[in-house]
């Protein structure tokens, strides 16, 4: 098992996230703002009723998302060339599954072991849905979780090009900004030389961020989303998911209760049972995740505990990622639960662990396509 197996896998992968992805071209703003980009504007001129928004002061309006989905779409709009947000999260879902091949091959995982969970990853898991719905926060999530996977593969087994991996964390963060509290896992991979390279890297993308936040709003920390309004000036902060405003520790136990024990929905009809608008469980949509208990080691402690600190911010989110197949937030650490995975079978899976990969798969494959055929109602 070589390369060309996990690049095989990777391309099968982004060919059937790109033919299944349902398109979001009433709520795609990624190609707007980096055509906006390519004309020297930060903003829109225009307003565009289905997409989430920041009015500027002296007219147009902003984009509350970090920028690095319309950063990769920027040469495209240079030569007039369109590009959906399903087709940037249909190459990036495929890289992932590359990338998964390469970390657990650098984890020196068991041969059927490896490919069992690099499947699991490409299709049996949160990313089914993510690559293949690929909208605008979606694009962003599987591009943040393909870049810490980038990260992870330089760090792990022989830690190389610390700032490249360092670069990598930084972008990740410019897609997903709750990937950057990675960064000790990032410096514990580095614990032996090249701290300075991995700060540097990752510093680059911040500043640019920073820079971004600052040309928008004024204040590099502010990134709009507790801004954003519809066209008649109505703010997000009036929807009923944010009593405490967007982010608040009152909104942890939804979060938790949502990623953790939220169950599909049950209908009288067909197909009767269908994913739950507000989330399903990670337990139930991806059962290997019990196994994390079995990775052992420093590594695997270390990973464990940035897993829980990468998904503060999601948990403390007020809307828990409505609308969505399972619980799309885990996709931000999920790349750190494959590590752990691929530690707990290095040796080889058991018969349990095999089963839970394939009802893993046959629930996330069905989820979505109940979401993509429409029949969850």
């Amino acid at each position: 098992m070589n390369l060309r197996r996990g690049v095989l896998l990777g391309v099968a992968a982004a060919i059937l996230y790109w033919a299944v992805g349902p398109g979001y071209r009433d709520a795609d703003s990624h190609f707007l703002f980096a055509q906006a980009f390519v004309d020297g504007r930060l903003y829109l001129t225009q307003s565009y009723p289905t997409l989430e928004l920041v009015p500027r002061p002296g007219g147009g309006w902003f984009s509350p998302f970090p920028p690095l989905v319309s950063i990769v779409m920027v040469p495209f709009a240079a030569v007039g060339f369109a590009v959906t947000e399903n087709e940037v999260a249909a190459a990036f879902g495929g890289l992932s599954v590359t990338l998964v091949w390469l970390l657990l091959g650098r984890l020196e995982v068991e041969d059927r072991a490896r490919l069992a969970l690099t499947a699991a990853w490409a299709f049996g898991s949160e990313v089914l849905w993510v690559a293949g719905d690929g909208g605008p926060w979606q694009s962003l999530q599987i591009c943040g979780a393909a870049l810490l996977l980038v990260a992870l593969t330089l760090g792990v087994s022989r830690p190389r090009a610390p700032f490249a991996a360092g670069l990598s964390l930084g972008l990740a963060a410019a897609a997903r900004l709750p990937i950057g509290l990675a960064l000790p896992m990032l410096l514990y991979l580095y614990r032996r030389g090249g701290w300075r390279w991995v700060l540097a890297g990752v510093a680059i993308p911040a500043v640019v961020v920073a820079a971004y936040n600052v040309a928008r709003f004024g204040d590099p920390l502010q990134f709009g989303y507790g801004l954003i309004t519809n066209v008649n000036g109505v703010s997000v902060l009036t929807e009923s998911w944010y009593p405490h405003g967007i982010e608040s520790i009152d909104y942890l136990g939804l979060g938790l209760y949502t990623m953790l024990f939220h169950g599909p929905d049950l209908l009288g009809s067909f197909p009767w049972i269908a994913p739950g608008i507000a989330g399903v469980s990670i337990f139930l949509t991806m059962p290997v995740l019990w196994f994390l208990a079995e990775a052992r080691g420093r590594l695997a402690f270390v990973a464990g505990v940035t897993t829980v600190v990468v998904m503060v911010p999601d948990l403390i989110h007020g809307n828990p990622g409505v609308a969505e197949v399972g619980y799309r937030f885990i996709v931000d650490a999920l790349p750190l639960a494959w590590l752990m995975l691929g530690l707990a079978f290095r040796d080889g899976l058991s018969r349990s662990a095999t089963i839970a990969l394939a009802v893993g798969g046959v629930l996330n494959v069905y989820f979505a396509a109940v979401e993509w055929l429409g029949f969850n109602g």
